[in-house]
This record gives C-alpha cells, structure tokens and sequence, in this order.
C-alpha cells in the first residue's frame, strides 16, 4: 500500500465548488503503513488508521488563508498532540467533518513514526495544502 503527499482530487473540486469554508470542522487522523491514500481517497475511513488506546483523530485549529507570490495556501496554525500513548504512524489524512468527512489532504511522513508511552505531535504544514 502507499500513503501519497498530495491534496485529493475530492478536496481541489470542494474548493473550486467554494464548498471549504474557514468555518468548517477540520479533523486529523493518523494512518499505519498499511494504508492506500492518495489522490483518490475521497472521504476518510477508518481502514488502516492507527488503533490504540489513547488516540482518536484529532480537530484542528482553524484554518489560515493567505497566498505567496503565486500560490494560494491554506494552513492550520499550531501542534496537534496526542498524549501519553505508543503510536506507529506512517501518514495522515485532513478531513471536512462538516462536509461529510470529504477527504482534503494526504500527507506522508515518509517512514513509520513511532512514540512509545509519549507524545505524539504534529504541525500540519502549509506545504500539504497548496494551489499553485
């Protein structure tokens, strides 16, 4: 299976739609290596997600715009931590709770990640979420 950077093909027709809105719930979810995501995942799912005690997907802050020279970015300002649990991830799907789950943006950490009765953070960059 293969985890791809990317922002679904879902994701760019729901922006081009003007359906994403900053006001929207964002939610994070993480992903083993055993996941097939990519420009394809149309919604999130729960197939292959990581599945321990402690972990849950997890809301984002809100939502960002802002553009650089000639790219439109959309980003999620801070960390998100998941505490006090032993997580092996290899990606992670954002996801629009409110528009049904639709699939947004795939993003793979390019190796199996592992926290062993710790932390367990992330940034979502910027980079994830781009028009260019």
């Amino acid at each position: 299976m293969a985890i791809d950077t990317c922002l679904t093909t879902a994701g760019r027709l729901a922006f081009l739609q003007g359906k994403i809105r900053p006001d929207h719930v964002f939610m994070i979810a993480l992903y083993t290596d055993k996941a097939n995501l990519g420009k394809k995942t149309k919604v999130y799912s729960p197939l292959n997600e990581v599945t321990v005690e402690g972990y849950k997907p997890m809301i984002l802050n809100k939502p960002v715009f802002s553009e650089s020279e000639d790219v439109a970015i959309m980003d999620f300002p801070g960390e998100v931590t998941w505490n006090n649990v032993s997580i092996s991830a290899a990606g992670c799907l954002i996801y629009d709770k409110t528009l049904d789950n639709l699939a947004i943006a795939v993003g793979s950490f390019g190796s199996t990640i592992t926290s062993t009765n710790d932390k367990f953070t992330l940034e979502p960059s910027a980079d994830l979420i781009k028009f260019i």
